[in-house]
């Protein structure tokens, strides 16, 4: 952690640990607001973001070469990328499964849903939704900005200016920016850059809320039903949730590197836990005498199955790991 005070980053996490550390002590219900709202603004975002690129290359194909206006910067056109390279896999593969993985949370976000028996609809169209807009993001990200295209790639919006305004250069010729730029460009950037750092206030939260719950569950064991409505309690527990990654966030500000490892606990929590779950409770079961078989068993739903995932789990972290440290 830099020692001068005037640190920005170190500032940026501590308002940040101000805002989102209360809002882990409340109730999903209590958040209500806050998560409607900005669920409606990471719509809005995506859209933003899948069609930009779109109406900047649709203007530039409608019009003579001499004659394209950039919308981003001084790119005119796409930038290409190859349609296959696995040169990045190993940065890939753990982030794109912990952005998907939603069922740890679940309990939480079930309590709140009064028709229990369309929680299965619910989820499913979620996973859908969101595998095709990753999938939008993600395509049109590479193709139109290529190599150009940033670590996190709203940074990319950064010289939108929608085929407006004027490029000004220094005296020296080499600093460039972008003058007479219209207002609502100026928005569109603006809310693309800014956006996804407000947005995690309210992912933050539903976090801590589902690992300080799983933590009292496991302290208290039968117990925590005793004591899941005592507020202090469970202050507590979302609060040791809460304020070790915002200390760990001083220390590590790479964000690459943050998703990568992060993404780590995603494999074990998509594929080895989930697994070894199914075994354990089965052999449990069937020692015990009891039916092991549900209502919702699906295809896959056996020993074999669930010890082919945990093994192709183990084999993915590993091998993950020992990359990212290569590398």
């Amino acid at each position: 952690v830099a020692s001068n005070s005037s640190d920005p980053y170190a500032f940026s996490v501590l308002l940040y640990a101000i805002i989102v550390i209360p809002m882990s002590f409340l109730e999903l219900s209590e958040q209500k607001i806050v998560q409607v709202t900005l669920s409606a603004g990471r719509i809005f975002m995506i859209v933003l973001m899948i069609f930009t690129p779109l109406i900047a290359t649709i203007f530039c194909h409608s019009n003579a070469q001499s004659s394209c206006t950039s919308h981003f910067s001084q790119q005119t056109l796409p930038n290409g990328a190859p349609l296959v390279n696995f040169s990045g896999f190993h940065r890939m593969m753990p982030i794109m499964v912990y952005a998907a993985i939603v069922h740890f949370s679940i309990p939480s976000l079930a309590q709140e849903v009064s028709q229990k028996s369309q929680l299965g609809n619910i989820f499913a169209v979620t996973f859908v939704l969101c595998a095709f807009l990753y999938t939008y993001i993600g395509t049109i990200g590479a193709w139109y900005f290529g190599g150009d295209v940033q670590q996190s790639v709203n940074l990319n919006w950064a010289d939108y200016h929608g085929g407006t305004g004027e490029i000004f250069s220094d005296a020296d010729g080499q600093k460039l920016t972008w003058i007479h730029v219209a207002w609502w460009a100026r928005m569109l950037s603006f809310f693309i850059l800014i956006f996804p750092a407000i947005n995690v206030v309210s992912t933050f939260p539903l976090y801590a809320l589902s690992l300080g719950n799983d933590l009292m569950r496991i302290y208290y064991g039968d117990n925590v039903c005793l004591v899941e409505k005592n507020r202090r309690i469970t202050s507590l527990f979302r609060a040791i949730a809460a304020i070790p990654p915002l200390i760990g966030g001083l220390f590590v500000r790479d964000l690459g590197t943050i998703a990568g490892y992060t993404g780590l606990s995603g494999l074990a929590i998509a594929f080895c836990f989930p697994a070894l779950l199914y075994i354990r409770s089965t052999q449990k079961l069937k020692y015990m005498g009891i039916p092991y078989t549900t209502h919702y068993e699906r295809l896959g739903s056996s020993i074999f199955a669930a010890g082919v995932v945990l093994i192709f789990g183990l084999v993915l972290i590993i091998g993950v790991f020992i990359t990212l440290i290569v590398n």
